[in-house]
């Protein structure tokens, strides 16, 4: 289950917006709105960018990826 929550309050910690994650991802920004709402799963290619664009510790990656 994913920490939508986390991940929102590290995207504006570390500066960046839906629109520059989605076009990073390669997807609209509202496919990211609907992941990062839960509403849709993030493939694993998708999260290795976010985790790379974010500069994700691996702690963050699984307390945000796979939060319980």
């Amino acid at each position: 289950m994913l920490d939508g929550n986390l991940l929102r309050r590290l995207m504006a910690a570390k500066g960046y917006g839906m629109t520059e994650l989605a076009r990073a991802c390669k997807i609209s920004r509202s496919a990211l709105y609907r992941k990062v709402g839960g509403k849709a799963p993030f493939t694993v290619r998708e999260a290795d960018i976010l985790a790379r664009a974010l500069a994700m510790t691996s702690q963050e990656r699984t307390r945000i990826f796979f939060a319980r």
